[in-house]
């Protein structure tokens, strides 16, 4: 491996297996900076590697292997894999996204930049199911190939990247930043940040395919993100009552913010047979919410968590024969 100091850190993980992580794993070995990528992979046990195939961590800057112990939530799993990243800039990666070959070049090149994240273009992968779709307007639709690039208020929480230094500065309250009800991107904001979301930075993410698993992770993840919100802004009582109070309009605005989103070429020509599940989707949303802004976030982003671990247990038959190969 070459032993030069790696541009990009890619970071990784997965709750028991390596085949999580294969899919992933080829669409990196196409990266047109390979040899400049470092890998960092996080399992629970050094075991847990032990159904990794070596010709998918070929070629990269270097590679390393950390078993971390129990990962229930991959976003605290990475603070470990962060402490021991090379690279100035880091990529924390869900295990079932699919980078283009000029992700991580369009990624370092942006980085020349005053940025401390740079977004990504997080596009659909598995475009035939209602659900799916449904999932990308509730969760990535403001960051698909339609949002703005350039410097931006916000980018995706999630498969984004950092300039390394501006996480590790949070010391021992990394992984707790790192996590879903953490606040990371609001305390980076009041801290100065700021965010650009490169359009060359391409990549797809594979979406809930059984609509059970996506409306519950609707539920808790609009729970963990509104008691997020509520917390990090030190709401007053009476101010998340007023939201409770105004939740039955949370769809009706939901829809208005998606509403140009909708009649995108992509998304009318599925509009007929996703809008009843979309409907009931936003109804599950802003009731997470409700819970959110009045009993905070429970153990909703935990839960929540569970279903970026390993998606395989929430895909329809169809969607695991073709992603799961």
């Amino acid at each position: 491996m070459n032993t030069s100091v790696p541009e990009l850190t890619v970071i990784m993980a997965t709750p028991k297996r390596c085949a999580t992580l294969k899919r992933s794993l080829r669409f990196l070995q196409k990266q047109t900076i390979r040899d400049r990528i470092e890998l960092i992979l996080l399992a629970p046990t050094d075991s847990s590697f032990d159904d990794l195939d070596p010709s998918l961590i070929a070629g990269f800057s270097r590679c390393h292997k950390m078993a971390v112990g129990p990962i229930d939530e991959v976003e605290r799993a990475f603070a470990p894999g962060i402490e021991a990243a090379s690279a100035a800039v880091v990529a924390l990666l869900e295990n079932h996204v699919y980078p283009e070959p000029s992700w991580g070049e369009a990624i370092v090149r942006a980085y020349r930049g005053p940025w401390t994240i740079v977004g990504c273009v997080i596009s659909n992968a598995n475009l035939s199911t209602a659900t799916s779709w449904v999932e990308h307007l509730m969760s990535y639709v403001f960051h698909d190939e339609l949002a703005p690039s350039g410097e931006v208020e916000r980018v995706s929480r999630n498969n984004s990247t950092f300039r390394r230094e501006a996480l590790t500065a949070f010391g021992n309250r990394l992984a707790d930043m790192l996590a879903r009800d953490g606040g990371l991107m609001e305390e980076l904001k009041h801290r100065g940040a700021r965010f650009y979301r490169e359009p060359q930075a391409r990549m797809t993410h594979l979406n809930p395919s059984l609509i059970g698993a996506m409306l519950n992770l609707r539920l808790h993840s609009a729970r963990a993100s509104s008691a997020t919100r509520a917390r990090t802004g030190e709401w007053s009582p009476g101010r998340r009552l007023v939201y409770v109070a105004a939740s039955p309009l949370f769809p009706l605005l939901r829809i208005r913010a998606l509403w140009s989103r909708l009649w995108s070429p992509p998304v009318r020509r599925q509009l007929l047979r996703i809008t009843p599940l979309l409907l009931l989707a936003l109804l599950v949303d802003a009731v997470g919410q409700a819970l959110g802004f009045a009993f905070g976030e429970g153990n909703s982003a935990l839960t929540a968590g569970r279903y970026d671990l390993d998606r395989e247990p929430y895909l329809t038959a169809a969607d695991r024969a073709e992603f799961m190969q």
